[in-house]
């Protein structure tokens, strides 16, 4: 939620809102960060910043199941967004009884910068 507080904004046209796998795309004001990109690939939340390799944000014992973003900005208001996913804890034998998930959400809204 800090890199949606701290961005200048969203790059629309590099997110997915309200489906999923989504993908976060923020514009920052630091060319090594910019864009700051969230996605899942293969299970795996990961966070991509500028030109830099993904770097994964969850351990290799979970998997996201389900990233949802909504964009809840308001035109020339707000810039908002609800991130929501679902993360499991799969059992490696198989057994249903010990399988878990959690699901998790939150919303955040770029900083606006006054000068």
């Amino acid at each position: 939620m800090q890199e949606i507080r701290s961005a200048e904004g969203i790059n629309l046209g590099g997110s997915t809102f309200g489906s999923h796998p989504g993908v976060l795309s923020l514009a920052t004001s630091v060319p090594a960060t910019n864009p700051t990109i969230f996605d899942v690939s293969g299970g795996v939340l990961r966070m991509t910043q500028g030109a830099s390799a993904p770097v994964p944000l969850t351990s290799s014992g979970l998997s996201v199941t389900n990233l949802v973003f909504t964009n809840l900005s308001v035109n020339n208001r707000t810039t908002n967004v609800r991130v929501s996913l679902t993360v499991a804890h799969p059992n490696p034998d198989g057994i249903e009884l010990f399988n878990a998930s959690s699901v998790i959400g939150g919303a955040a809204a770029v900083r606006e910068l006054i000068d």
